[in-house]
C-alpha cells in the first residue's frame, strides 16, 4: 500500500494509476469468475457490496490487469490486448449514456443501433469487457422515467453479451440487488424486472472484518513496522 493514497477511487480518473491494490481472497474468486467468463455461458455479471467495500478499487484493478498496467488475481494480459470500455453511472438513460459513449449518432438511438456499434468495438480487438460502476444510478433513473423502455434495453444488452460466439463481458457494481430498485412497481413490472436482474450472474463482494484485519496485519509485516501496543 502506497503511504500516500486517496480513499476515493473513480475507474475513469484513476486507470494505470498504481494505486497500491491488495486482492482478498473475495476479490480473487470474483475475478476469477470474470476473466474465465469467454470460457463459460454467462459473461454478464452483477458486483454487489454495501458501500466503502472496494468494489470501484477492485475494478480499476481488474480493467489495470486487461490493459498490462499491473498483475492482480494470480493473472496476466495476453499478448493481446482486449478493449476495456469504463462507464461510472449517473442519474440518466443508459441507452443515451452508451449511444453517447459508443458514438451512436443522437438521432439514432434505437437500441439496435447500440448494439451494432458495440459489436463493432467487439470485432476491432476481439474481446471487449464492457465495466459500469456505480450502475444502482441508471436503475434509479429508470425506476421513476419509463421503466419498460429502459429495462427493456438493458435485457438485450445482456442477452446480447450472453451470446457464446462473442468474447463480450459485461460487468456492473451495485450496492445492492436489482430488484432493491423496483419501488412502486406493480406486479408485472416486477416480474420483468427480475427477468432482468436473472440475466446477470450474482457476484457478493461484501468483506468480512477478519479479512480487512488479515490484510492489515500482511501490510504491517511487509512493511516490518513494529504495531503500537
Amino acid at each position: 500500500m502506497k503511504p500516500k493514497f486517496s480513499p476515493s477511487i473513480n475507474v475513469l480518473r484513476d486507470e494505470g494509476e498504481d494505486f497500491g491494490y491488495i486482492p482478498t481472497a473475495n476479490a480473487d474468486r470474483i475475478a476469477k469468475e470474470i476473466l474465465q467468463s469467454e470460457r463459460t455461458g454467462t459473461h454478464a455479471f452483477q458486483v454487489i457490496g454495501s458501500y466503502g467495500t472496494g468494489k470501484s478499487a477492485f475494478l480499476l484493478a481488474l480493467t489495470n490487469t486487461l490493459l498490462g498496467k499491473a498483475q492482480h488475481f494470480g493473472s496476466k494480459a495476453g499478448k493481446k490486448l482486449p478493449a476495456v470500455v469504463n462507464l461510472v453511472g449517473e442519474y440518466g438513460s443508459l441507452m443515451a449514456h452508451l449511444a453517447d459513449q459508443f458514438e451512436v449518432k443522437r438521432d439514432k438511438k434505437d437500441f439496435r443501433q447500440i448494439l451494432d456499434a458495440i459489436h463493432q468495438r467487439y470485432e476491432k480487438h476481439g474481446r471487449l469487457f464492457l465495466i459500469i460502476d456505480e450502475f444502482g444510478k441508471f436503475l434509479e433513473y429508470a425506476a421513476k422515467h419509463d421503466p419498460e423502455r429502459e429495462m427493456f434495453f438493458f435485457q438485450q444488452l445482456a442477452e446480447f453479451v450472453n451470446k457464446p460466439d462473442r468474447n463480450i463481458t459485461l460487468v456492473v457494481a451495485l450496492h445492492q440487488s436489482m430488484e432493491a430498485y423496483a419501488h412502486g412497481f406493480s406486479v408485472t413490472q416486477r416480474m420483468e424486472w427480475r427477468k432482468v436482474q436473472g440475466r446477470l450472474r450474482e457476484l457478493t463482494f461484501n468483506e468480512p472484518t477478519a479479512q480487512l484485519i488479515r490484510l492489515a496485519a500482511e501490510q504491517l509485516s511487509k512493511q516490518k513496522q513494529a504495531a503500537p501496543k
